[in-house]
C-alpha cells in the first residue's frame, strides 16, 4: 500500500503561489466549481513532485472542464546559494 505523502506547509503555500499567478482565471468569481484545485503530491527519491488538477464550471454559461500540470520541485543556484523552487514540467497555459 503506498503511503500518503505531504510536503511542509512552506512548500505546498509556495506552489499555491505560483498556481494563482499562471492560472489566474481558475481563482476568480466567476469559476463557481466546487473544487477548483486538485493536488496529488509525491516523493520519489528525494524528488518532490505534484500533480494539479484545475477544474472551471464559469458563469454565466456554466460550462466544466479541467486541466492538469505537472510540477517538479527543483533545487536551483542563486547568487545568495541554492534556493528550491516550483517548475511546471508540462501543462502550462499555450502547452
Amino acid at each position: 500500500m503506498k503511503k500518503f505523502y505531504q510536503p511542509a506547509l512552506d512548500v505546498q503555500k509556495e506552489l499555491d503561489i505560483y498556481l494563482r499567478r499562471v492560472f489566474p482565471g481558475y481563482f476568480k468569481e466567476t469559476n463557481v466549481h466546487s473544487h477548483p484545485v486538485g493536488i496529488n503530491y509525491d516523493d520519489k527519491g528525494g524528488k518532490v513532485t505534484a500533480v494539479v488538477t484545475l477544474r472551471w464550471q464559469r458563469k454565466p454559461e456554466y460550462n466544466e472542464g479541467q486541466h492538469t500540470a505537472l510540477f517538479d520541485y527543483q533545487e536551483t543556484q542563486t547568487q545568495d546559494g541554492r534556493k528550491y523552487q516550483w517548475y511546471c514540467r508540462s501543462g502550462l497555459p499555450g502547452d
